[in-house]
């Protein structure tokens, strides 16, 4: 049985990931696609190395799920119409 701070937690942390889907739906283009940073390093002609040293130099700003980065097709666009 859980106890009532352990089911706070867990509804905390179901808050947490919610608001996070919520602002990926909410920024996400009508195809619906989210680039890994493979993917967007090929839709921006540039290596993967490159796409991570604009990364950490705060030029692009991916959507960060746990660890992992994903750019939506929004994201890449805005990116080079500022270049």
């Amino acid at each position: 049985m859980l106890e009532k701070t352990d089911f706070l937690t867990l509804t905390n942390k179901l808050d947490q990931v919610l608001t996070k889907v919520s602002v990926i739906e909410n920024t996400m283009s009508k195809d619906r696609k989210l680039y890994n940073i493979t993917e967007a390093a090929k839709e921006l002609h540039i290596t993967r190395q490159t796409l991570h040293s604009y990364i950490n130099l705060g030029l692009i700003e991916p959507l960060l799920i746990g660890n992992t980065s994903y750019f939506t097709k929004e994201i890449i666009d805005n990116f080079l119409k500022q270049k």
